[in-house]
């Protein structure tokens, strides 16, 4: 429902979510690959290793969702009924804004991003699809207990290896939630990235991109 693709019809389960994933790579005649979630995806992959360990060769999490119920307000906002239609009106400016709680520079954001993401937000069915998602994992007290419950207690069990990609001043999801990834999965290791928010594929693509491809190329 993100970006360009298909607006999924309303999910009101983040199973359906790793399920669409299962039958993705079942269409496209995928075995086993390795994944990388950043946010919800990385919650989504973590979720999904879980059920489908014989699928996943390896994991790269950024900055991802499930290890705790801290998220940003904004968020719990957009999952109350009512609310969250008032709260996310899609124009520029609350665009803008998001970029600048999304990065720890915000003049890194140029003219263009801004526009693109406005683009996206403001297409056909966006809103809709991103409220029913966010409803689907969060709720007025954060990430859902249930849920977060259910992921942290199964780490133990994964099997894949586990990158962890984080920066230190994400404002979306605490960089405490890392350290918990890191006690809880066995065999983890974990990169933090200075003075960085919540993307940081695109605040240090250059630092980004050689640990996920020396992650990816080792044994």
């Amino acid at each position: 429902g993100f970006g360009r693709t298909d607006k999924l019809p309303l999910v009101k389960d983040v199973n359906v979510l790793v399920k669409f994933l299962a039958d993705f790579l079942v269409t496209q005649n995928i075995v086993r690959a390795s994944f990388i979630g950043n946010s919800l995806g990385g919650g989504l992959v973590l979720a999904f290793a879980l059920e489908h360990p014989g699928m996943v060769e390896k994991l790269v999490l950024v900055d991802n969702a499930g290890m705790g119920r801290d998220v940003i307000p904004d968020f719990k906002f957009c999952s109350l009924p009512l609310v969250g239609e008032l709260f996310l009106r899609p124009s520029r400016k609350s665009t803008e804004k998001l970029w600048e709680k999304l990065v720890y520079d915000p003049s890194m954001v140029t003219p263009e991003m801004k526009d693109l993401g406005y683009r996206y937000i403001s297409s056909a069915g966006a809103k809709k699809t991103f409220l029913a998602t966010t409803r689907a994992g969060i709720n007025l007290f954060g990430q859902k207990d249930k849920l977060t419950r259910q992921l942290l207690a199964g780490l133990k069990d994964l099997k894949a290896p586990v990158l962890i990609l984080w920066g230190t001043d994400d404002r979306i999801i605490p960089v405490a939630h890392a350290r918990i990834a890191l006690k809880k999965i066995p065999g983890a290791r974990l990169e933090l990235f200075e003075k960085c928010g919540h993307v940081p594929m695109l605040e240090y693509p250059d630092k980004f991109n050689k640990l996920v491809l020396d992650f990816l190329a080792g044994s």
